[in-house]
Order: C-alpha cells, then sequence, then structure tokens
C-alpha cells in the first residue's frame, strides 16, 4: 500500500533498495537525473515498511541508483551504489 520498490536484493553485508530509471534516449537528461529528492523520500519510507514487515532481516539497508540508456547499440547501465540516503541525499 505505500509503494512500489523496484529491487530489493542481498548485496554482500547489504540489503539493497534500488530505484530503476531507463531512457530511450538523452533527450530528457540522464535517467539518473529523474531520481528526485522527492522520490528518494518515497523509496526510503517504502525500505522502512518493507524493513517492518521483515523484522528478521539483519542486513544493513542502503538505497541504490541504476541508471539504463536504451539508444543504439548495447545498453550503457550505470549503478550507483549508495546513491542517496535518510536524508534524502
Amino acid at each position: 500500500p505505500m509503494g512500489e520498490i523496484d529491487i530489493v536484493a542481498r548485496h554482500g553485508d547489504y540489503l539493497a533498495f534500488v530505484e530503476v530509471k531507463t531512457r530511450r534516449h538523452m533527450e530528457m537528461g540522464h535517467p539518473l537525473e529523474a531520481i528526485t529528492p522527492r522520490k528518494m523520500r518515497h523509496v526510503i519510507r517504502c525500505a522502512k515498511a518493507w524493513l517492518q514487515d521483515h523484522p528478521d532481516c539483519r542486513l544493513q539497508p542502503r538505497f541504490d541508483a541504476i541508471g539504463i540508456i536504451l539508444a543504439e547499440g548495447p545498453p550503457q547501465i550505470e549503478w550507483v551504489q549508495g546513491a542517496f540516503g535518510e536524508d534524502g541525499c
């Protein structure tokens, strides 16, 4: 009911909550630029709800971002680990 998180995955000792943005071209800017402070706060709220529903999870939460550009040729993928935190930065 809080919303969705694109990916929830274990990465080593971390539980990564990942926001994914995709663009077919760069006319609207890099896909990672679309992850606004408002979207970051939303992902953090959803992650807190997820963690409350999974109290046995002992992994350190982390907020990552993935930007995908689907222009000509192979997709360009950029994964930013620890892209933002509780303060939305």
